[in-house]
């Protein structure tokens, strides 16, 4: 890594405290102890490897670092003990001690690991002649133990894993020699002072690690049913940093012989919980099918579910009646770009608002079926079947007025994520 751009400037004494309030967070635990006389990795492609000399006392003492490997295709994230890079602290290391790293595979792909600056010590029960690597493959579900001596030039080194995907994704780690500000002061040469700000200088800086940022995306779903003549979209925008967001949703809004059938926008904060859940509230301004547009306050959760079910649960208070729009969904691949959409959207309530067409208890549930082919990454064409049925109170009120009380649609459309 190129530090000599990098005008910052930390005495040890900062350092040494930055190590003692950082330490606990790193969720690299690091403990003494000694080599057994077992062998800690088994059956890998590396078992019968061994070095045709003697390379290492077996027998030195070291300290453990735990590194549980991890992610997901969808979402697409990739961690170091639950961590992703970009928010993980570098790990410490002394010169002159020895590492053991115990990598345990939690995920259903290999994970070539690879580390600069240094050699591994694969332990595979050789001892003095277990096979120096720079990389190790770590197969899925398997644990394997290598050893590293901190023997190189004092700085700092990256550790990541070299599928390049994974690594942009999230799955690396720098590690920092203790020594590292004493190391950096004697390469500087006269010129501006070093500045720093924060608690921590910004020495890790390389072209494909990843600094939270400005966030952009927007998926519009329009669709056509031509016998109809009905028109349906979604929107939704996400725009902010890495957890936090501002949104803007809306879903099946229709228009319907060139009225407005229905329409509402959902103006929200949106917080990442984890890599699977995150929460929203704000505020929802509707439109249809009410008589007149209103504003209600609005919370909710979204999230994927095991089996990758996704789901969209929002409430909304309006006139002292609880409205739940729960919505889930699940996208199964058929073929290579094909998928299958299957879901449905249900709508619950507290309290009747009959001017608004709110009637206590269920009041539609929504049923989709959509297969669609993607063309690319960001272009998806689909053809959908949407059936919604209208229930008990808001049948009734519906019949009353004269309206219908279910609705059938097939349309085609494009779906587009930018």
């Amino acid at each position: 890594m190129d530090m000599t751009s990098e005008h910052t400037s930390m005495d040890m004494s900062s350092m040494k405290e930055f190590s003692k309030n950082h330490e606990h967070s790193m969720n690299m635990e690091a403990s003494e102890h000694f080599m057994s006389s077992s062998s800690p990795t088994m059956e890998t492609k590396y078992q019968n490897l061994k070095s045709p000399v003697k390379k290492n006392n077996p027998n030195k003492p070291f300290k453990e670092i735990k590194v549980k490997l991890s992610g997901y295709m969808n979402p697409y994230m990739w961690f170091i003990n639950d961590v992703p890079e970009h928010e993980a602290e570098p790990i410490l290391i002394e010169p002159g001690k020895r590492y053991r790293l115990t990598f345990t595979n939690e995920a259903m792909m290999p994970h070539p690991m690879h580390i600069h600056g240094h050699f591994f010590i694969l332990r595979n029960g050789h001892g003095e002649y277990d096979p120096f690597l720079h990389t190790i493959e770590v197969p899925p579900g398997a644990t394997i133990v290598a050893d590293f001596d901190a023997d190189a030039q004092g700085g700092q080194w990256f550790f990541h894993c070299h599928h390049l995907y994974h690594m942009v994704a999230g799955m690396a780690r720098t590690f920092r020699y203790s020594t590292f500000m004493e190391d950096y002061k004697k390469t500087q040469t006269e010129g501006p002072e070093p500045h720093c700000s924060g608690s921590e200088p910004e020495f890790v800086k390389h072209p494909m690690g990843h600094k939270p940022h400005l966030h952009k995306a927007s998926f519009i779903d329009i669709g056509y049913d031509p016998y109809h003549n009905v028109q349906k979209g979604n929107l939704n925008v996400l725009m902010g940093w890495d957890k936090h967001k501002l949104q803007l949703y809306s879903e099946d809004a229709e228009i319907r012989k060139g009225k407005v059938e229905s329409a509402d926008l959902d103006i929200d904060y949106w917080y990442l919980l984890s890599e699977f859940w995150a929460i929203k509230g704000g505020a929802n301004y509707f439109y249809k099918p009410s008589h007149y547009p209103y504003w209600q306050p609005m919370v909710g959760i979204e999230g994927l579910f095991p089996y990758f079910i996704y789901t969209n649960l929002r409430t909304y208070l309006h006139e002292g009646s609880v409205k739940f729009d729960l919505q889930v969904s699940r996208d199964t691949q058929l073929a290579h770009n094909f998928y299958l959409r299957t879901g449905l959207r249900g709508v619950v309530a507290t309290q009747s608002v009959k001017k608004d067409f709110i009637t206590r208890g269920l009041n539609y549930i929504e049923y989709i079926v959509r297969p669609y082919y993607t063309v690319t990454p960001n272009v998806a064409l689909f053809f959908e079947c949407d059936y919604t049925q209208d229930y008990a109170k808001l049948k009734k009120l519906l019949h009353r007025n004269g309206q219908p009380t279910s609705e059938k649609v097939f349309m085609g459309g494009v779906s587009l994520l930018f």
